[in-house]
């Protein structure tokens, strides 16, 4: 061994943080080797940094970052994330993680149990990535709850900065005043005004569509998921949307407030709980008809 240290120079491969070989010049065979040996430490620290198994996107970053695929290469996805909307009257789910936030294509029938699972249930969710209208979508194949867990941290939308941060199905908050009201058989179709120029459509899934009137002139407190509204063809109309699922009080943590009419001044606070979402693509299109 001191015998080959001591023979002539010596060359150097490196790779950051994982290894140092020394390798004697005119030694083909250990240089073959040392090569060999930095690409596998280079494309396992790759995966490590990155938190992907080989071939299969393990975070909802990875997922956002992917190319919308065609219909048939959708690249293998195993997720654990959280529930932020589900509707099975119109097959809608959304999820967010730590790293992004996705629209989850559902086959699971209606009967199917997993439907009633609530905004802050943690589930494991294996598929593939498919194709949306600006980011991937995720097509389900398994979903296993997990458990109870937080919603996340909502981002404000409070500036026209604001909703360029928030992209397609991110959980958010908003506030502003009811402007408009119509009904979708037992979903109420809402106008909520949040700026000067910006108007959001407000869709409540389990809403009363006798008191609906009522609403008009409310403000409304909201948190949930934003989205793009699309129309009949899943192209956007260029209006942006928030879902409601079910009736609450103030004491269930409420992700929807409708406060007394501001035109009237009253002190009453009816408050409604649930969860917003408007996806990517593939999913139920504009119903305003």
């Amino acid at each position: 061994m001191q015998h080959f240290l001591n023979q002539g120079p010596r060359h150097f491969v490196r790779f950051p943080f994982v290894a140092r070989l020394i390798v004697r010049p005119g030694c083909r065979i250990l240089r073959g080797l040392a090569a060999i040996v930095c690409l596998v430490l280079m494309f396992g620290a790759a995966l490590g940094l990155s938190g992907q198994t080989a071939g299969v996107l393990t975070n909802l970053a990875q997922v956002k970052a992917s190319p919308l695929p065609d219909v048939t290469n959708g690249i293998p996805v195993r997720l654990r994330v959280t529930v932020t909307y589900m509707d099975s009257d119109w097959r809608m789910m959304f999820v967010q993680d730590d790293t992004g936030w996705v629209f989850v294509e559902r086959n699971a029938p209606a009967s199917d149990a997993t439907w009633n699972l609530q905004p802050g249930q943690v589930v494991d969710l294996e598929g593939t990535t498919s194709r949306g209208v600006s980011q991937c979508n995720v097509k389900e194949q398994k979903l296993r709850p997990v458990g109870p867990g937080p919603l996340p941290k909502p981002l404000l939308l409070d500036s026209e900065e604001s909703f360029k941060k928030a992209g397609d199905a991110r959980w958010v908050k908003a506030a502003g005043v009811i402007t408009g009201v119509k009904t979708l058989g037992k979903k109420l179709d809402l106008d909520l005004r949040v700026g000067p120029s910006r108007i959001l459509r407000l869709i409540v899934s389990q809403g009363n569509p006798v008191n609906a009137v009522t609403l008009l002139g409310s403000m409304a407190d909201v948190t949930g998921v934003f989205g793009f509204d699309l129309d009949s063809n899943n192209n956007p109309t260029g209006r942006n949307d928030i879902w409601c699922e079910r009736p609450g009080r103030d004491s269930d943590n409420a992700h929807i407030a409708y406060h007394a009419s501001h035109r009237s001044g009253g002190s009453q606070r009816p408050t409604f709980a649930g969860a917003n979402g408007a996806g990517a693509g593939q999913r139920c299109q504009s119903k305003s008809g």
